[in-house]
């Protein structure tokens, strides 16, 4: 999925904690998850973000990090200001699309729930990215 937002969430105010820990960002990670679904965000600043200062951009940037990164996607930015084209980023998540193969195992985990994963290579000039776990059913 592509979404392009500047990672707000005002609805519970504008301070560090509301943006970083949103419940709606945890619903959101928690439903990419359950159906497989990566996110590929793209940084947009809206007029609250320029507006604001460094600080709350960085900030809504994490939000967008961290959902692209628990669910298998990447995020992209250039800095605080909005891009002048999204093209180099577009390049950039075709590489990594064209790049990517589906790895398959047999999990030994038979509870139902959300199981962690970590997969690494054995190769340090690899950067595995993948999502952070899975939904057993």
């Amino acid at each position: 999925m592509l979404l392009f937002s500047d990672g707000l969430d005002t609805s519970a105010g504008l301070n560090a904690a509301s943006i970083l820990q949103s419940t709606d960002l945890d619903q959101a990670i928690l439903k990419s998850q359950k159906r497989s679904v990566a996110v590929y965000s793209f940084y947009y600043p809206t007029q609250i973000t320029e507006q604001t200062n460094g600080t709350v951009a960085s900030l809504a940037q994490g939000a967008l990090d961290r959902l692209s990164n628990e669910t298998g996607g990447r995020a992209f930015a250039q800095g605080i200001s909005a891009p002048v084209s999204f093209v180099p980023s577009f390049r950039e998540m075709t590489l990594s699309i064209n790049r990517q193969f589906s790895l398959t195992y047999l999990s030994t985990h038979m509870k139902k729930g959300y199981h962690k994963v970590r997969v690494t290579s054995t190769n340090p000039e690899i950067k595995v990215v993948h999502p952070s776990g899975y939904y057993y059913r």
